[in-house]
C-alpha cells in the first residue's frame, strides 16, 4: 500500500454504532451515514453535533479531524502541530498560510488562540450538507489531511517543530 492509502483505507479507527446516533443532530447522522459508506469508523463523539476521526500520521502519530455539523453545513477542521508564542509568529508563515489560501481549494487555513500565550493553526472547511456525498466527503477530508501534514512536514523540514 502506499503512503497516503495508508492514512485512508483503515486510518480511521473507530467503530459507527447506529444506536449510538439517537439524539444526534440530523447533520451529524447524515455525516455518520456518509463515513459508514467509506467504510470509516467514528473514533470520538462530541455532544450531539459533532464527531472526531482519527487518521495516522508520521509526524504526530494520530490526527485528528473534528467534524460539526448543523442541518445545512458541517465544519471540518483539521489541526496543525505547530504552536507559536502568540507575540511572534514568523511573518514567513503568516505569509505562506495566505499564499496556501489563495491556493487552496478544499481549505483555509486560520489561526487559533491565544490560548496561554500560544497560538495554533487549523486548515478548515465548510461543506453544504445538501452537496455531500461519500466521495465528495472523503476528498475533503483527504484534502486536509494532505495539506495538514505537507504544513508539519514543512515546519518539521525547517527545525520548527
Amino acid at each position: 500500500m502506499g503512503f497516503l492509502s495508508d492514512f485512508f483505507t483503515g486510518g480511521v479507527s473507530g467503530a459507527t454504532n447506529s444506536a449510538a446516533r439517537v439524539g444526534r443532530s440530523g447533520g451529524i447522522r447524515q455525516i455518520e451515514h456518509l463515513c459508514d459508506q467509506i467504510g470509516w469508523g467514528i473514533d470520538e463523539r462530541l455532544g450531539d453535533s459533532g464527531i472526531g476521526l482519527d487518521f495516522k500520521d508520521p509526524i504526530v502519530g494520530t490526527r485528528r479531524l473534528l467534524v460539526t455539523a448543523g442541518e445545512k453545513i458541517a465544519i471540518l477542521n483539521l489541526f496543525s502541530s505547530a504552536e507559536f508564542p502568540a507575540r511572534h509568529v514568523p511573518i514567513e508563515l503568516a505569509l505562506h498560510l495566505l499564499q496556501r489560501n489563495h491556493e487552496g481549494i478544499f481549505h483555509a487555513w486560520r489561526m487559533i488562540g491565544p490560548e496561554g500565550g500560544k497560538v495554533g493553526f487549523a486548515a478548515v472547511y465548510s461543506a453544504l450538507m445538501e452537496g455531500l456525498d461519500p466521495v465528495t466527503f472523503k476528498t475533503i477530508c483527504e484534502t486536509l489531511f494532505k495539506e495538514v501534514h505537507a504544513f508539519d512536514a514543512k515546519l518539521r523540514e525547517s527545525g520548527v517543530i
